[in-house]
């Protein structure tokens, strides 16, 4: 197996931190669905509906663990950057469409704004290790 390239820090941070703002939500939506629904002002509508959010909860919890666990992995930020928009776009269709009600839009525009902040912080990663000295070793 091939070692793969590691993150700068501020790649990292925004993915620890994306990665810390699901796993809030996700921990919200399984312990108190309708709360985090009535933000929004979206009914649940039944005892199936709230079970249902209470397991996209669990999920959201551990998509967002990855994103902590991986905050080092160059492939996994590069893949992030590429499918936030992509789940954004989804679930605005969606919403354009009528399949969902357009207000829970408002979470999928985190995916949009993350993408983009780990984005530039990848850029400045490569700015700063391009700026950075070359090592002079004694052979």
């Amino acid at each position: 197996m091939t070692p793969h390239a590691a993150t700068g820090p501020a790649t990292a941070q925004s993915l620890r931190v994306f990665g810390g703002l699901v796993m809030v939500q996700g921990a919200s939506v399984f312990l108190a669905p309708s709360l985090l629904m009535g933000l929004v002002n979206v009914p649940i509508g039944s005892t199936e509906g709230e079970g249902y959010l209470r397991l996209l909860g669990v999920a959201m919890v551990v998509i967002g663990y990855f994103y902590r666990v991986c905050s080092d992995s160059e492939r996994f930020a590069r893949a992030t950057v590429l499918d936030r928009p992509l789940a954004f776009l989804a679930i605005v269709g969606l919403a354009a469409a009528g399949k969902i009600d357009p207000r829970l839009s408002a979470f999928a525009l985190q995916d949009l704004v993350f993408a983009g902040i780990t984005y530039a912080a990848m850029r400045r990663d490569a700015r700063s290790v391009d700026d950075a000295p070359l090592a002079v070793t004694a052979s």
